[in-house]
């Protein structure tokens, strides 16, 4: 068993944040995937599929930024509990 003292939270805000970017990316093709499914369809029209993607691409973005916030703080609060509790034992091969 190996034991997990202290994470660089650098290095897991950066993880972080594009594991969220990433949720974001995959909601945008979702929201575009959609929205052309409704013009299609005739329920929808070009400024409805801008404005979404518009949207989406700013929930991207803000995705990206609470990552790397919470993924700092996320980082910083495991290695304060960490010192209390001797950290995270896992087992590698």
């Amino acid at each position: 068993m190996k034991t997990i003292k202290k994470i660089d939270f650098l290095s897991m805000a950066k993880f972080t944040t594009a594991l969220f970017a990433l949720f974001g990316i995959m909601l945008l093709l979702s929201v575009m995937i959609v929205s052309v499914w409704f013009i299609i369809d005739g329920l929808g029209d070009w400024g409805t599929l801008l404005q979404n993607a518009w949207q989406s691409i700013v929930l991207t973005i803000w995705l990206g930024i609470f990552g790397f916030i919470f993924g700092a703080l996320g980082a910083l609060v495991y290695n304060v509990v960490a010192k209390f509790s001797g950290g995270l034992k896992i087992s590698l091969s």
